[in-house]
C-alpha cells in the first residue's frame, strides 16, 4: 500500500540534512555564506551624511533589554526588523556573533514569511561599533499572505531571545 502523496512544499522528515550534524558556529557559517553568495545578504550602503528631507510613513514598535533593542513594524510598503546591541561591552563583538545573530533572525523569519516574498538582510558596516542587523520584508505591509500579527506575537519574542543569548554568550 502506498503512502499519502507529499506536496513539494511539505517537509520530508526522512530526508538527509547534513547541516543538522554541524556544531552551531559551523552551521551559522555555512548558512551565512550561502545567503551571501546568493546575494540575499547585503552590506549597509555607504551614504553621504548630508541633510535630506524625507517623508516617511511608519508604524514601528520596540522591545528592549539592557543589551538589545529590537524595532519592528511597517515602514512605507515594507516590514522591517532592526536589531541593535546597546550595551557598551556586551554586544555582537565579532563577525561570528553577527553571523549567528543573522542566522537566528533569518531562520525564525523563514517560519513566518511566505516563501514567495523577498526578504533583504542587511549587515552592519564594518566601521560601526554597535553592530545593527536588519531585515526588510519587501511589500510586507501589504502582501496578503504575510501574517504580521502572528510574527509579532510569536516570532519577534523568539528572535529577541535568540539574539540576546548570542550577545550574552
Amino acid at each position: 500500500m502506498s503512502e499519502k502523496p507529499k506536496f513539494f512544499f511539505e517537509s520530508d522528515p526522512a530526508a538527509e540534512k547534513p547541516w543538522d550534524n554541524l556544531p552551531p558556529p559551523e552551521h551559522a557559517d555555512t548558512f551565512f555564506s550561502t545567503l551571501q553568495s546568493a546575494g540575499i545578504i547585503q552590506d549597509a550602503p555607504m551614504e553621504d551624511m548630508e541633510e535630506k528631507k524625507v517623508a516617511a510613513t511608519a508604524s514601528m514598535k520596540m522591545v528592549e533589554s539592557k543589551v538589545l533593542t529590537l524595532e519592528y513594524g511597517t515602514y512605507q510598503n515594507n516590514y522591517a526588523i532592526h536589531l541593535t546591541p546597546i550595551h557598551p561591552r556586551k554586544n555582537l563583538e565579532n563577525d561570528q556573533d553577527v553571523k549567528q545573530a543573522m542566522y537566528y533572525l533569518a531562520s525564525i523569519l523563514n517560519e513566518y514569511v511566505p516563501h514567495e516574498v523577498q526578504v533583504n538582510l542587511f549587515l552592519p558596516r564594518p566601521d560601526w561599533k554597535m553592530k545593527v542587523v536588519s531585515a526588510v520584508v519587501q511589500n510586507g505591509a501589504t502582501v496578503w499572505n504575510f501574517d504580521r500579527k502572528r510574527l509579532e506575537e510569536e516570532g519577534i519574542p523568539r528572535i529577541f531571545e535568540a539574539v540576546e543569548k548570542v550577545i550574552m554568550a
